[in-house]
């Protein structure tokens, strides 16, 4: 009986000696003889069988020889019932820990990564682990406490739910650009790429995102686009999975074309003026949080300047004034469209950082006429997460 195949089921583990013990069975074989063949004792082999003592290389040629069985196939049956009673060990202790999962968007991250919710809290456990690439709970709260320490917050960072939401929407963020391959960050040329990048500003999300994205990867940045959790207001982050590669980060928050685009270059400004150390995670801050008036603010600040001249000159804002000096007809629409054709930008950006400005209002009707609404595609709002690969081997 030389082609007795060993199987093994993860969620019921074979046990090694209960294969064994089959085998012996099958030829007839007693465990004395077993053993004398195999020249082991008599007690190893029993305490093989009854999973009290594993089967080790030497154990698994000597059973190679004896029965037949290549040894490979032993030692994998070992390694996975060895594996697979760690597992459900491990789950005993997770079952203790449900509350646990309450901090995190179970539901989103579900949807997210295209899984269903199971109503084991367990495997739930076992999903955000995975989602966070993390081997334990103390692994993944660990991970949280640094992570936080290297945001840098516009309001006070504190570990709340919502902050567990922001880390959630960066790590969607992180898996989204590893599918992005970019050469080396190249500050110089990136910089010079920013111009150019204001002829896409008139076109919608599906026909502008493909050649930002390939352009920005050219000089080492990863753009990418996840639409923000629920209970959170993030527009925006940048920050450094590597030296050599940087990611920006939008939600598409706000959801028209003027916004977007000021968002890309306020983060980009902060991969060229800022340190690396960094995560900067832009939030809206308008309802009510605690500010950080010091470092941060200035930070924040010195990339609203950056976005504001990258996208309409000091000189630009000069020349319509110039141009357009009848009060009544000064600022509509035609005179919006016409001018910002001529420097190259899309009309709802030159409205829109005119309304930064307080010179238009912000509820006023241009914004139907000019803005564009932009739409994240669907293949967007979900990611995979890494797959299992092989290891060479000839290493």
């Amino acid at each position: 009986m030389s082609n007795e195949r060993i199987r093994y089921v993860a969620d019921r583990p074979v046990s090694p000696g209960t294969v064994l013990s089959g085998v012996l069975e099958a030829r007839g074989l007693q465990k004395q003889e077993f053993a004398i063949r195999c020249g082991r004792t008599p007690k190893l082999i029993s305490e093989i069988i009854s999973g009290t003592a594993p089967i080790v290389p030497e154990t698994a040629l000597q059973f190679q020889r004896v029965l037949n069985i290549p040894a490979a196939a032993w030692m994998k049956l070992e390694a996975n019932y060895r594996l697979a009673l760690k597992h459900q060990s491990e789950q005993g202790d997770w079952a203790t820990h449900k509350d646990w999962l309450k901090k995190f968007p179970l539901k989103e991250i579900a949807s997210r990564v295209r899984v269903a919710l199971s109503k084991d809290p367990v495997e739930n456990i076992e999903m955000v682990l995975s989602f966070f690439g993390v081997a334990s709970i103390k692994a993944c709260d660990d991970l949280f406490e640094s992570k936080m320490e290297g945001v840098q917050y516009r309001r006070t960072a504190q570990f709340t739910n919502e902050k567990i939401s922001e880390l959630t929407w960066l790590r969607l963020g992180r898996l989204a650009a590893e599918n992005i391959e970019c050469k080396p960050f190249d500050a110089k040329k990136f910089k010079a790429l920013l111009p150019e990048l204001r002829r896409l500003t008139h076109l919608p999300m599906e026909k502008f995102l493909d050649p930002l994205v390939n352009a920005c990867a050219e000089f080492g940045v990863a753009v990418v686009i996840v639409p923000e959790l629920k209970d959170t207001r993030t527009s925006g982050a940048s920050y450094w999975p590597t030296k050599d590669k940087a990611i920006i980060q939008l939600s598409n928050r706000g959801k028209t074309n003027d916004k977007f685009w000021f968002n890309f270059m306020h983060e980009a400004a902060h991969l060229l003026l800022h340190s690396k150390k960094r995560i900067y995670l832009d939030i809206d801050t308008s309802k009510n949080q605690t500010i950080d008036h010091s470092e941060v603010a200035k930070y924040e600040e010195e990339a609203d300047e950056f976005a504001a001249k990258a996208l309409i000159s000091e000189e630009d804002y000069q020349g319509y004034s110039k141009r357009y000096t009848a009060a009544r007809s000064r600022y509509s629409a035609k005179n919006l469209k016409e001018y910002s054709q001529e420097i190259g930008i899309s009309p709802a950006i030159l409205l829109g950082q005119l309304q930064k400005r307080g010179i238009i209002p912000w509820a006023s009707n241009l914004n139907k006429t000019l803005k564009i609404a932009l739409h994240v595609p669907d293949h967007l709002k979900t990611v995979s997460l890494p797959g299992s690969r092989s290891i060479p081997t000839d290493c």
